[in-house]
């Protein structure tokens, strides 16, 4: 025979279920690449106020980013490179010419 269960305990249960946080997670990781992609903006807002390559990489390695110029360089222009094609991309399906 199946065990009985008072319905206060499954109430009790219920509000206590419902008071548990949010359950812990790993964080999330990415490579070095896809950080510097997700802080393009500030990136340039950095080399805007006269900041080196230089500087910035060394900024990113002492708050946990390591990366070289050289490397932070290509990726810069890499977005750049890829912003700019979207842009035209984006131009190109207003106009009505967007080939696919």
């Amino acid at each position: 025979m199946a065990k009985k269960i008072a319905v206060t305990v499954i109430e009790d249960a219920r509000k206590a279920l419902g008071e548990l946080a949010k359950a812990p997670r790993a964080p999330k990781e990415v490579g070095v690449r896809d950080a510097i992609r997700s802080l393009a903006k500030e990136i340039g807002a950095l080399q805007t106020k006269g900041y080196t390559i230089q500087e910035i990489a060394d900024h990113l390695g002492k708050i946990g980013i390591e990366v070289n110029a050289a490397s932070l360089r290509a990726y810069i222009r890499s977005e750049v490179k890829n912003g700019k094609a979207e842009k035209k991309e984006k131009v190109s399906i207003a106009s009505g010419s967007a080939k696919t």
